[in-house]
């Protein structure tokens, strides 16, 4: 048994494992899914991703901020309004469409097929909104990198620890368990 254990094996090979291995992957966990294929793909889709309406948001709530603070400086009118831009938000938009659009990829690039992944049978535990759910899945489903603000920490043997205390607390229906408790004689 294994917990995060990397893309080393081909499809085929993996499954031929499947009798006497199986790995744990913790939610994002990015070491199962990370290889030369699924890199290059999750760098082509950051770069094609299209950021700029978040940054017109951004600045746009940046400038109501501001306005809070020191609204003196500049009238409802110059900020955008729900029914028509206004003057900073247009000098805005003008912004990002110079300077940060023409960064943006066009999706043009093929993507990469998957040569590696995990060994075994794959069990992926994962969080659902209520708490952790787990299932067996295809060792190809890690065919790319989930990015998430938890794909480095779920590698990590304080993530794997945090998932299976949710999946012990919810399996016993005790919410204070704890791993560090010492176990009934």
């Amino acid at each position: 048994m294994g917990f995060g254990c990397p893309a080393i094996l081909s499809q085929e090979l993996s499954e031929q494992t499947k009798s006497y291995i199986t790995t744990v992957v913790a939610d994002a966990d990015m070491v199962p899914r990370m290889s030369a294929e699924t890199i290059g793909n999750v760098m082509l889709d950051i770069m094609e991703y299209d950021w700029s309406p978040m940054v017109k948001r951004d600045i746009e709530d940046a400038l109501q901020e501001v306005k809070k603070g020191v609204g003196f400086l500049f009238q409802d009118k110059e900020i955008k309004s729900a029914d028509k831009p206004r003057i900073m938000q247009t000098f805005v938009d003008k912004a990002v469409e110079k300077y940060v659009k023409p960064g943006i990829r066009k999706e043009s690039y093929r993507r990469l097929d998957t040569v590696l992944h995990p060994p075994g049978s794959c069990v992926h535990f994962y969080r659902d909104g209520v708490g952790i759910s787990g299932s067996y899945v295809p060792c190809g489903f890690f065919n790319e990198i989930d990015v998430a603000r938890t794909m480095v920490d779920d590698h990590l043997s304080s993530g794997y620890r945090k998932i299976f205390l949710e999946v012990m607390r919810s399996f016993l229906k005790n919410d204070h368990f704890s791993f560090d408790e010492k176990a009934p004689k």
